[in-house]
């Protein structure tokens, strides 16, 4: 009898184990949602002992496992041998069926974990041992696989089960059918089915084909904690309402018994068994929904291609492509969309958001001198415009909007205030460099001051002339600044400050510059000072 109490199992285990391999192997596969039926539990055959069973789980109805736990360090083939034949012999088999109430149409499964070392460099399988598994029934895993799998389970919790099913290749011939309505396309010379299912039903369905540090043949790369975490996050805060993406799968079974090779509407047989499908693309999406709670995960309907009978090569190319070739949304389209919700104050999309609306205004308003010159992410032509991603982070990062400084702002929530400052600081731009702030050429030396690189270096000039204002190091006005550095911009000058790249060549250049400013207008920036400490 299957006990479902899982506090009293685990007492079981620990009671009963002989070795602390035992109690984590056991505990491992109950934490996992396989049916625990007994742990070290001697099976006797006319009045004979003939074994003791380490560990005994079912997988539904379709399989009965048979678990060995050694913990020996120089394990011999015998031992490994003796097991395998003790529990392939079908009388000692009837008496574990008898015993436990088992059905008898039930698959046996042999299960061998050496606990005490990890997998062999030349593979699972010693040339000793190979005779063995040609019976399939028989298997074999290693500590390093154990603690695989605990990790997966510690991030993912119970979903990582179905990724041990397919490591042991326990897959269910004839599936439970789920009817769905689908569309089928072409894609070249393969069917592929759009239709959607919920969260909860992929989970149950889905495998992951995952690479592990030292079994390569998976293309899936490996879990990663942090990534989930976030996704998981974000859907139960509900800020993830739908993904961008299609999640890909490829199913082991026939969707369509018939099919014929044209678009149209079909119903399709979808498979809602373990192992019935593998993710293509899409692992950390799915598995985002792993540990919310279950009517998230059953009331979250995901949009989906699916293909049958794809080899796991073609799999693997299609993973590759998707994630090298496909186009990420753009930045400056998902700060526009940013900007369109609330957030915390003083989180970093709220001061996103607060950037994006002073800067848009400056692209919408007609005597603006950035009027439609600043690309949003959907209003082409690129060319001939800066990007709202650049002006928002260099006024960010330059404290000049939100964050803790805010000093263009005396509010946080104030927006004119910074529209008109930036506004000033581009008109007298324009005026006092025009040979450098050329729309038109904002990729070469003409209008190096609206590229980048240009604007970073002027952004942060700009925060430098506040704060030693503020500090009473000067009284100096943006138009004064800017008229001064028309007397050091020159040809060779922009020549050199192109060679900077990223926030440290931005911080180079502009001490480069200004240290030429000092050195024409040494009185008027005799106290100016340009490291961040002193002011």
């Amino acid at each position: 009898m299957i006990n479902t109490n899982y506090e009293q199992i685990v007492e079981r285990i620990e009671s009963k184990a002989k070795n602390e391999g035992e109690k984590i192997v056991n505990k491992l596969f109950l934490d996992l949602d396989f049916d625990f039926i007994d742990c070290n539990v001697t099976i006797n055959r006319k009045g004979r002992e003939i074994g003791e069973i380490d560990g005994l789980f079912k997988l539904k109805d379709d399989y009965l496992l048979i678990l060995e736990t050694s913990d020996e360090k120089r394990l011999s083939s015998k031992k490994i041998g003796e097991f395998y034949s003790k529990w392939s012999d079908k009388q000692n088999i009837g008496i574990i069926l008898e015993q436990h109430k088992i059905p008898r149409e039930i698959e046996v499964i042999k299960i061998f974990i050496d606990h005490k070392n990890e997998t062999p460099s030349e593979g699972p399988i010693k040339e000793s041992l190979k005779h063995h598994f040609k019976v399939s029934s028989n298997k074999i895993l290693y500590r390093d696989d154990i603690e695989y799998f605990q990790k997966s389970f510690s991030i993912i919790g119970k979903w990582a089960k179905n990724d041990l099913i397919d490591f042991i290749e326990l897959h269910k011939k004839r599936p439970t059918i789920s009817r769905k309505p689908a569309l089928r396309i072409l894609i070249g010379n393969r069917r592929a089915y759009l239709f959607s299912a919920t969260a909860y039903e992929l989970l149950e369905s889905c495998y992951i084909y995952r690479r592990r540090d030292k079994v390569l043949e998976g293309y899936q790369r490996i879990l990663k904690a942090k990534r989930f975490n976030k996704i998981k996050q974000a859907i139960q805060k509900q800020k993830i309402i739908a993904f961008p993406n299609s999640f890909i799968i490829s199913s082991r079974h026939k969707l369509e018994e018939s099919p014929v090779e044209k678009t149209e509407s079909c119903d399709i047989n979808f498979p809602t068994d373990y192992c019935s499908c593998r993710v293509v693309d899409g692992q950390h999406r799915l598995l985002g929904f792993a540990n919310v709670e279950e009517n998230i995960q059953k009331n979250h309907n995901l949009p989906v291609v699916a293909f049958d009978d794809m080899e796991k090569t073609d799999e693997a190319r299609t993973f590759i492509t998707i994630n090298t070739e496909q186009q990420k949304i753009d930045p400056n389209l998902l700060l526009i969309l940013k900007s369109g919700f609330d957030w915390a104050e003083g989180s970093k999309f709220f001061n996103e958001k607060q950037a994006v609306l002073v800067i848009k205004k400056l692209n919408d308003i007609k005597n603006s001198p950035l009027y439609k010159k600043i690309f949003l992410g959907y209003n082409p032509p690129r060319s001939e415009k800066i990007t709202l991603a650049t002006l928002v982070s260099a006024t960010l990062g330059n404290n000049l909007i939100a964050k803790g400084k805010h000093l263009l702002q005396g509010d946080i929530n104030d927006l004119e205030t910074p529209y008109k400052e930036i506004r000033r600081i581009f008109c007298e731009m324009k005026r006092s460099l025009p040979n450098y702030c050329d729309f038109k050429r904002i990729n070469q030396k003409n209008g190096f001051f609206f590229s980048n690189k240009g604007l970073r270096i002027i952004f942060r000039l700009i925060q430098f002339l506040i704060r030693n204002n503020r500090k009473g190091n000067i009284q100096i006005k943006f138009n004064e600044l800017f008229e001064d550095l028309n007397f050091v911009v020159n040809d060779e000058l922009v020549n050199d400050l192109q060679k900077y790249y990223g926030e440290g060549g931005a911080i180079k250049a502009t001490d480069e510059l200004m240290k030429k400013l000092k050195r024409i207008k040494k009185k008027k920036y005799k106290k100016f000072k340009i490291s961040l400490k002193k002011i």
